[in-house]
C-alpha cells in the first residue's frame, strides 16, 4: 500500500507499508497527480526488485531507494525532470532507459550500481545533443560565402558552418568589447550591388526568407574610428517569415543607407537542413559623395590583416599565407601601374616610368631584385597616399624616391643615365621639357578634368579589384 501526503495540487509519495517486491505507482490519488517521491521514501526495502513509475511523476529526491540491494529494474515515464541525489545508491540496476524529458541528475545518483556507467554516458550524449540543438536555434548557426561557392555546396558541411559561423561571432565579440586591431577583423566585406551567399543550419527548411539590417546594429558596433570612418562593421538578421533564424556580421563601406535582396534558397537535408541563401546588397547612398572616403585605399592593408587574423588563428599555415601576401602585393603593383600610365599632364610621371622600364630591360642593369623591391614598396606608399587629390598630385611630380635609388644602386646619377640612354621628360609630342616647363604643367593638372575623374573612377576600380580578389582568396583557404 503506498503511502503519501498532499502538497498544495500535487501528491508526494511518502513510502509502502510493507516491503513488496514490485511497486507500481498509479498517476493519480485522489484526483491529484503524483508528481514526487519524497526524500527516504522506499529506501532499504529489501525485498523489492522493480518499480514502475508513473507519467506524472516529475522528482524523485534524495535516498529515494537507497540500499534497496534487490532492486534491478526501474520503469520511467516520459514527463520525469529531476533525479536528486543518491537515489538509487546501492541498488542492483544493470540497465536503465532514461526518459528524454530528464533535465538533471544529482550527485552520485546511480553509485555502486552496474547501471552508472552507462547512465554516464547517456547523459553525456544528451547534454551534446542538447548543446547542438541550442546551436540549431540561435543565431551562431549561419555564415558568408563568396556567391562563387555555389558551385562547391557539397563541400559546405555542417562543421564548416558552425566553425565559421562561431569564428565571425567571436570577431564581433572583439568589435565590442573594443579589443579589435585596426585592420585585423576578418569579416566580408560587401559592396554595392554585390552578390554573396549564406550558408545556414536549421531544423526546417528555409522559405519566404528575409534579411534585415539590425536596427541598433551601427549604433552598437559603430565604426572603426570615428576620425576615420572608412567602413562599418555591421550585422544582419535572417527571418524566416518573422522569426529570426540566424545572424551574419560584415563590413560595408561608409554609408547610410543598406538593404538586401534574397533572390534564391536552397535546402539540403542534414541531420536538419542545410540552406543556402543568394541574396544581393544594395547600397542607395554609394556614389560620388564617398569618393573623399579612404576605405578602398587601405583595401591592399585589409587582406593582409584579414589573412595575418586567420594565420594567428591557424585557419591557415604560414606558407599559404606568405603566397596570399606575395599575390596581394603583386596585384596591388599591377592595378597602380596601370591606373599611373593613365594619368595624363604628368611628364615627371611618365618620365619615371620609362626609367623604371629601362632598368627592368636593360642588360646593363643587374638590379632586378633590388628594383622590383623598390617598384613594389613605392607603389604601395603611393596607394597608401592616393586618398585626396593633392596627394595625388604630388605623387606625379616627385622624382625624389627615384633618384635616391639611382644613387645608391648604380653608383651614378639619372643625368648619366639621360645622356646614355637618350632619355629625358617630355612632352605628349617628344619634346623636351624646362624645369620651368614642367611648373607650368603641375598648375594645369589640379585642374584637369580627365584627372580629377581618373582619380574618383580608380577610387572605385581598385576597390573592385581587391574585392576579386578576397573572393578568391575566401575560396581558396576555404577549400584549402
Amino acid at each position: 500500500m503506498i503511502e503519501y501526503v498532499k502538497e498544495g495540487k500535487i501528491i508526494a509519495v511518502t513510502g509502502c507499508k510493507s516491503d513488496e517486491t514490485e511497486i507500481e505507482i498509479p498517476e493519480f490519488i485522489d484526483d491529484l497527480p503524483v508528481a514526487k517521491i519524497k526524500e527516504n521514501a522506499f529506501s532499504e526495502m529489501t525485498k523489492l526488485e522493480k518499480v514502475k513509475f508513473p507519467k506524472n511523476l516529475k522528482l524523485i529526491s534524495s535516498y529515494a531507494f537507497a540500499g534497496c540491494k534487490k532492486l534491478k529494474e526501474v520503469v520511467f515515464q516520459e514527463g520525469l525532470e529531476r533525479i536528486e541525489d543518491w537515489a538509487f545508491i546501492s541498488t542492483n540496476l544493470e540497465n536503465v532507459n532514461l526518459p528524454n524529458s530528464l533535465k538533471f541528475i544529482g550527485e552520485n545518483a546511480f553509485l555502486g550500481t552496474l547501471a552508472k556507467f552507462k547512465i554516464d554516458e547517456s547523459m553525456k550524449k544528451k547534454q551534446e545533443l542538447k548543446k547542438l540543438k541550442q546551436r540549431v536555434t540561435t543565431k551562431n548557426n549561419a555564415t558568408i560565402f563568396p556567391v562563387e561557392l555555389l558551385l562547391n555546396m557539397e563541400d559546405i558541411t555542417l562543421e564548416i558552418i558552425k566553425e565559421r559561423a562561431n569564428y565571425h561571432s567571436s570577431e564581433l565579440e572583439d568589435v565590442e568589447e573594443g579589443k579589435m586591431q585596426y585592420r585585423m577583423l576578418d569579416l566580408p566585406f560587401l559592396f554595392d550591388q554585390d552578390e554573396w551567399m549564406i550558408a545556414i543550419y536549421t531544423k526546417m527548411p528555409l522559405s519566404n526568407v528575409t534579411i534585415t539590417l539590425d536596427k541598433d546594429s551601427k549604433g552598437k558596433i559603430g565604426l572603426y574610428d570615428d576620425d576615420d570612418p572608412d567602413f562599418l562593421v555591421l550585422k544582419a538578421t535572417i527571418y524566416q517569415d518573422k522569426e529570426a533564424v540566424g545572424d551574419v556580421a560584415f563590413k560595408c563601406p561608409y554609408l547610410e543607407n543598406i538593404s538586401f535582396e534574397v533572390s534564391d534558397v536552397y535546402s539540403v537535408e542534414n541531420n536538419g537542413y542545410i540552406s543556402f541563401i543568394r541574396f544581393t546588397v544594395k547600397m542607395d547612398n554609394y556614389g560620388s559623395a564617398n569618393i573623399d572616403r579612404e576605405y578602398a585605399f587601405d583595401y591592399f592593408k585589409e587582406l593582409e590583416g584579414k589573412y595575418l587574423t586567420q594565420l594567428k588563428n591557424n585557419l591557415i599555415d604560414q606558407s599559404t599565407y606568405d603566397s596570399l601576401k606575395n599575390e596581394i602585393s603583386q596585384v596591388a603593383s599591377d592595378a597602380i601601374k596601370s591606373f599611373l600610365k593613365q594619368v595624363s599632364g604628368a611628364p615627371i610621371l611618365n618620365y619615371i616610368l620609362e626609367i623604371i622600364d629601362l632598368l627592368q630591360k636593360h642588360d646593363d642593369f643587374n638590379i632586378n631584385d633590388e628594383l622590383d623591391t623598390f617598384v613594389q614598396t613605392q607603389l604601395l606608399k603611393i596607394y597608401n597616399t592616393l586618398g585626396d587629390y593633392k596627394s595625388f598630385e604630388n605623387i606625379c611630380f616627385d622624382l625624389k624616391p627615384l633618384t635616391k635609388f639611382i644613387t645608391e644602386h648604380l653608383g651614378s646619377n639619372l643625368e648619366e643615365i639621360n645622356q646614355k640612354y637618350n632619355i629625358f621628360i617630355k612632352d605628349d609630342e617628344g619634346n623636351q621639357l624646362s624645369i620651368e616647363d614642367i611648373a607650368l604643367y603641375r598648375t594645369t593638372f589640379v585642374d584637369n578634368d580627365y584627372n580629377l575623374t581618373l582619380h574618383a573612377e580608380y577610387m572605385n576600380y581598385i576597390f573592385q579589384v581587391m574585392n576579386k580578389l578576397e573572393r578568391e582568396y575566401c575560396i581558396k583557404t576555404f577549400q584549402g
